[in-house]
């Protein structure tokens, strides 16, 4: 079944008339093709609307009817489509000024839908060009900290360069890595490791652990990434626009722009604009028109009662026949040894860890231990066993606690983030919020960051 064949069926299926054969063969369409199916679900809902109607609008003139369409399509926000078959096929007698309203209206709307249809069928393709991607190399700016968690972005920050490079092996192995000022990651196809500078710290992370990469582990896996744009939009409601460029080399672009509401905060206003699911974003995906394969990304914050801020903005993507091996792995600093992740042992609960425990408590004993330079009381804090670095406790040793704010919830009650203001030996001031949680089996709570 065509397009043509499957649009002119529309009328007829949104009032269950089809055949069972025909039927069959009309949805498999519509699974298949993103224009058709946007369109038939706004044939549905006008059909549902109008019945909801009942006997009442029977008795309105056609103009009135007409006119509660729109009104009802404007109150909800939901796009309406109306096909000159619809138009045709309605059962009421329209006046040329209710047909023309609908003809108004008709072209609107059919504009949002198309372009919503377009988005997601350049998803579709996009996502398919970029499956088979075997080296790329992404550099870019973003308002972070230098040595933050990658994901962490934080619009009152300057700009800093990150450069990702991913390579998939011959044995198939994904290899990669993500550098950012302060803290680089990489992956080499067997173990992650994880380089923070400002404390000195090279880890051996657990298998499957990434390292905190949050969102910019989708560069890594944009065929998937695409996907769930995709995906995420049919659900959410996102708004999808395609529009045309020319690049600077006189090639044909086609540009995606995805406008995206947050996750709920439960009124944790402390997460606003911390990360992007915590934020309402414009998305600016660029694609080569004739390969579909990505050409760039920029990603626009909307603070509340702010203007829009640029967050995050790709300054080159190569796609490079071969990458060196040496750009998957660290080099250290003279003196300083990998450490390696331990899992936690399975053992009874203290009671100091208890899930009884309040959050600013947890919090108070975990810088009463590092005052006190009790290595392994502290240690006992994480959720895994790491050998810190001795630089750790040289700065921090002796600290004084000058206040432990109330803490604030996150996406759950087994998250929370305590402010916190200490003063170390030297005299400096750090000030943050401690991560603090106890989603696991027994609640037992351990710190996970803001140190």
């Amino acid at each position: 079944m065509n397009c043509q064949q499957c649009r002119s069926l529309f009328v007829e299926a949104s009032e269950d008339l089809l055949a069972p054969d025909v039927r069959s063969e009309f949805e498999a369409h519509l699974r298949q093709c993103p224009e058709c199916e946007a369109e038939m679900a706004g044939i549905a809902l006008l059909s549902t609307r109008l019945d909801a109607a009942g006997s009442a609008a029977r008795h309105q003139s056609s103009n009135s009817l007409i006119a509660s369409a729109v009104m009802a399509n404007l109150v909800h926000l939901k796009p309406i489509v109306f096909t000159w078959s619809t138009i045709m096929k309605l059962t009421i007698p329209l006046t040329v000024t209710a047909v023309a309203a609908t003809i108004v209206l008709t072209t609107i709307i059919w504009h949002d839908n198309y372009s919503q249809a377009s988005g997601q069928q350049l998803l579709d393709d996009a996502a398919k060009a970029m499956q088979n991607v075997n080296n790329l190399h992404i550099t870019a700016r973003m308002r972070t900290a230098p040595a933050e968690n990658p994901g962490e972005i934080d619009v009152n920050s300057d700009f800093i360069p990150i450069e990702i490079f991913k390579r998939v092996a011959p044995d198939g192995k994904l290899q990669w890595r993500f550098d950012k000022s302060q803290r680089v990651i990489a992956m080499d196809g067997k173990s992650t490791r994880i380089w923070i500078a400002p404390i000195q710290a090279a880890v051996v992370l657990p298998p499957g652990n990434i390292g905190d990469l949050d969102w910019l582990g989708g560069l890594l896996q944009l065929g998937d990434t695409l996907k769930n744009e995709q995906q995420h939009a049919r659900m959410s409601g996102d708004q999808l626009k395609v529009t045309q460029e020319v690049s600077a080399d006189d090639r044909q672009i086609t540009v995606l722009t995805i406008e995206s509401k947050s996750r709920s905060l439960h009124g944790n206003d402390w997460l606003k604009d911390r990360s992007l699911e915590t934020s309402n974003t414009r998305r600016v995906y660029r694609f080569d028109t004739e390969s579909k394969r990505f050409e760039g990304l920029q990603i626009w914050v909307h603070p509340d009662n702010q203007d829009e801020v640029l967050v995050f903005e790709t300054t080159a993507v190569e796609y490079p026949d071969q990458i060196p091996d040496a750009k998957f792995t660290i080099d250290l600093s003279a003196g300083v040894q990998w450490q390696q992740f331990e899992a936690a042992t399975t053992q009874p609960v203290a009671p100091e860890f208890s899930k009884s425990r309040k959050p600013d408590e947890i919090a108070r004993a975990f810088f009463e231990a590092l005052s006190a330079g009790d290595k392994d009381h502290f240690e006992q804090f994480w959720q895994v066993k790491m050998a810190f670095p001795d630089a750790v406790f040289k700065a921090y040793t002796g600290l004084k606690i000058i206040s432990i704010g109330k803490p604030i919830r996150g996406f759950s009650n087994h998250q929370w983030f305590v402010p916190y203001q200490i003063q170390l030996a030297s005299g400096a001031t750090r000030s943050s919020r401690l991560s603090v949680r106890n989603d696991n089996r027994p609640q037992r709570w351990y710190v996970d960051g803001g140190f």
